[in-house]
């Protein structure tokens, strides 16, 4: 994780050929928590034993042992009450879909700290990066000044977390000198921005994509938590 290299995923034949052609489906996964938690939200359920039968009505229904684990977390993280009724917590994070309990949580807690556009970027910055810190950053290994690009990549970052080391690089690139928007929502200092990530050689496409995601995260924060 913190030098160069290669990852090779290693399977016998026998569990090669045993590997499903299809992915399984969410709803069947293991971990339905954020399923559970959306389907109780529906003002048509409600109830914890509505959305049970309606699993239950299902063609391929989640087991039953994942449906209870699922269960277990939500009363842990106290989203359910002992009636099977979401908990006011829970009325709000059943609305952030698809972005699970822990990513609510996380955002919902900003607001008490004080530290809302951070915790916005980083979820933003966490839902999208799903490649990890490469897809923040160029690929310099082929360049003839790979050193010195290497030096300018590594001044963001921090060996505790590569999500803080690409929050590091985002929200300097939203400082005013780089990004200011006009009524049509249009950055007036893209020039400027991409010559920053030319700079330090930074993936400008990563950043444009967790705008996306973080402008996402601030209108559904200001929906649920005006």
């Amino acid at each position: 994780r913190t030098g160069d290299g290669y990852c090779i995923r290693m399977y016998t034949e026998e569990e090669f050929n045993n590997m499903p052609v299809d992915r399984l489906p969410q709803i069947e996964g293991a971990d339905i928590t954020a399923e559970l938690i959306r389907l109780i939200g529906l003002p048509s359920i409600k109830t914890f034993t509505k959305a049970n039968n309606f699993f239950n009505d299902m063609i391929t229904p989640p087991k039953n042992e994942f449906i209870r684990t699922s269960t277990f977390k939500l009363y842990n993280h106290n989203l359910l009450k002992q009636n099977g009724t979401l908990t006011n917590l829970g009325i709000v994070i059943s609305k952030f879909g698809k972005y699970g309990i822990e990513m609510a949580k996380m955002i919902i807690a900003s607001w008490y700290f004080r530290c809302v556009p951070e915790v916005l970027a980083l979820a933003a910055i966490i839902h999208h990066g799903a490649f990890g810190i490469k897809s923040c950053f160029i690929d310099v290994t082929m360049l003839p000044n790979k050193a010195e690009a290497l030096r300018r990549q590594k001044f963001w970052f921090l060996e505790s977390s590569d999500h803080l080391s690409m929050l590091n690089v985002f929200l300097a690139s939203r400082q005013v000198q780089f990004y200011y928007l006009d009524k049509e929502g249009n950055n007036m200092r893209e020039d400027k921005r991409r010559k920053f990530a030319e700079y330090h050689f930074v993936n400008y496409m990563f950043l444009e994509k967790v705008d996306k995601e973080f402008l996402a995260f601030q209108e559904l924060f200001k929906e649920q938590l005006p």
